[in-house]
């Protein structure tokens, strides 16, 4: 690993904060293709266990490098979720380049106070930790930081390295699911399916995912509604409060969609050189090693090189997955010159 891109080393876990984690990921990796804001509700509620949780937050990072926070908590209230670009020097820049957690105390809240601010603004954060979801490079080497954990109080001395290294295992379990959900992804693209990725962005299925909470958002204020016309008070505080969770749900919602369609619109060969991407669009007009080495007038060893080379950049399963990914990277086009 490149200098200055160390983690800090991981500090020892007691028996309650190891109770804690082993528990937390059985509930995470068991939400794979779920509801993303219960799963972040999870995260949140499972740091708060352990830790002073003033604010929380999660972030994760489009295919333009830009990072959404489908899920932000400041001040024990749900924000607005929000895209933040980044800037050169910034601490999510920072988390790019040395890929490793951020402690406040490191640089006495430089960097922590650097960027804009959200939530209860009349507030200043003391300590924070920002902690990266890291993928094994042999699965992500071009995309080694999915997105980041993040937690601040409103006062400073509250965390230890034992709270750096409760997050870092909480970020390894939500990678580990976002890295499954990306496999699978792989797995449908490799027969001809429809992602899941791809189906998020697809007008009905954009409505399926935001009627449900729409709907219990409308069915929870009628509710609120009656009571209030008939003067009565009890269920009023609990439907209110289901109406504002149903937000919070579609909010994430619409968020998340916009990551999705992030990632669908990404070129789908841009992991491959020049060489490569003639190649793969002879394996998808279904030529053989020997036919493209001749339309290209290379060896077949050669031709056969470049395949292996493709299926691996590509991370896809065989030649029918490349044939794919080279019918989406030409609708891509055609479509951008529309």
């Amino acid at each position: 690993m490149a200098a200055g891109t160390e983690r800090m080393t991981r500090g020892p876990l007691g028996k309650r904060a190891q109770a804690v984690l082993q528990d937390a990921d059985r509930k995470i990796l068991a939400m794979a293709g779920g509801n993303r804001y219960s799963l972040y509700r999870l995260l949140h509620r499972t740091t708060s266990e352990f830790v002073r949780a003033d604010s929380f937050y999660v972030g994760i990072y489009r295919a333009d490098r830009s990072l959404v926070y489908p899920y932000n908590f400041d001040g024990h209230e749900y924000d607005d979720p929000n895209v933040n670009v980044g800037t050169a020097g910034g601490l999510t820049d920072w988390i790019l380049r040395h890929r490793r957690s951020y402690w406040s105390v490191e640089d006495g809240g430089a960097l922590l106070h650097r960027g804009r601010r959200f939530g209860d603004t009349a507030r200043r954060s003391e300590e924070g930790i920002v902690v990266p979801l890291l993928a094994p490079a042999s699965q992500s080497a071009s995309e080694p930081v999915l997105g980041i954990l993040s937690v601040l109080s409103y006062e400073a001395g509250v965390y230890e390295a034992e709270t750096v290294a409760f997050l870092e295992c909480l970020a390894e379990s939500l990678t580990t699911l976002l890295l499954r959900e990306r496999e699978d992804e792989d797995r449908r693209r490799s027969f001809g399916a429809a992602s899941l990725a791809e189906a998020a962005t697809s007008s009905a299925e954009a409505l399926e995912r935001l009627g449900r909470p729409l709907s219990e958002i409308r069915r929870q204020a009628e509710l609120l509604r009656a009571a209030i016309q008939s003067g009565r008070t009890d269920g009023a505080a609990a439907a209110a409060d289901a109406i504002c969770e149903a937000c919070e749900r579609a909010q994430t919602e619409v968020a998340e969609m916009s990551v999705v369609s992030s990632i669908v619109v990404a070129d789908p060969l841009s992991a491959l050189t020049v060489r490569e991407r003639d190649v793969a669009r002879l394996i998808a007009a279904g030529c053989s090693n020997k036919e493209i080495a001749v339309a290209l007038f290379i060896s077949e060893l050669t031709a056969k090189t470049h395949c292996s080379n493709i299926i691996r950049k590509l991370n896809v399963g065989g030649r029918s997955a490349v044939a794919y990914l080279v019918k989406q990277a030409s609708t891509l086009a055609s479509t951008s010159l529309e």
